[in-house]
């Protein structure tokens, strides 16, 4: 049996994960789901507070306060950046990273730097309408835009750069897992660079961005083979 710590992405909530919890769990696994301080479950501890070190925290608050160890953490999208703060810390009960497509991120980094100029500009634009919230980025096509649950975000969430030792690189199982029909995409660079590094395993999966809605059947067999 593996353990494993799924952290959602911006705006979402432990909810999005819900049907690969139930795939999962149905294999045999242990599986752990944490909404991230101001969203989801959470969304009452919202405020202009909440940043990128505080989803950092509630991750390794989880996988401490469980006892957990040879965990296989899951980061979407800005999840992405909370997974590598995180193993930064815990790296020695990790067995595993995979970044669903998802944010790459070194020393520094923050989203505003890692995202298009796009998203930038409607991070700053949404910012400053909602006193210092961030509304969900649109996107054409996209089949859950009208999903209620989602929840605005501090903008200190997508400004804070993270912070890291190098401890995160002793993690030596890493997945990069793409979604091909998300396009154009913030992660076809970092998966490319992952598919060119002989220390990565990468995957892809047809679907658009939140993978785990669209085809959960195969985000588990793919989380599986992780």
């Amino acid at each position: 049996m593996a353990t494993y710590v799924l952290v959602h992405g911006a705006w979402g909530g432990a909810w999005i994960w819900d049907s690969v919890v139930a795939g999962l769990r149905g294999a045999g696994q242990a599986v752990f789901a944490p909404d991230l301080t101001g969203l989801g479950a959470r969304g009452h501890l919202a405020g202009q507070h909440v940043n990128l070190s505080t989803h950092i925290s509630d991750v390794c608050e989880t996988i401490l306060a469980h006892r957990l160890s040879d965990v296989i953490l899951v980061g979407h999208s800005y999840g992405g950046m909370v997974i590598t703060g995180a193993a930064d810390r815990l790296a020695d009960r990790l067995a595993a990273l995979v970044y669903l497509d998802a944010f790459l991120p070194k020393d520094g980094d923050s989203i505003l730097t890692l995202g298009s100029e796009h998203s930038r500009a409607w991070t700053l634009d949404s910012a400053r309408r909602t006193g210092g919230f961030v509304e969900r980025l649109p996107r054409s096509g996209d089949p859950f835009a009208d999903e209620p649950r989602y929840r605005a975000q501090s903008l200190a969430c997508f400004v804070e750069g993270v912070r890291l030792t190098g401890a995160h690189e002793s993690v030596r199982r890493r997945t990069y897992i793409r979604a091909m029909r998300y396009d154009p995409s913030p992660f076809a660079a970092p998966h490319a660079a992952c598919v060119a590094d002989p220390r990565w395993q990468t995957a892809t999966i047809n679907t658009s961005h939140n993978t785990m809605l669209e085809d959960p059947e195969g985000t588990v067999r793919l989380l599986l083979e992780a």
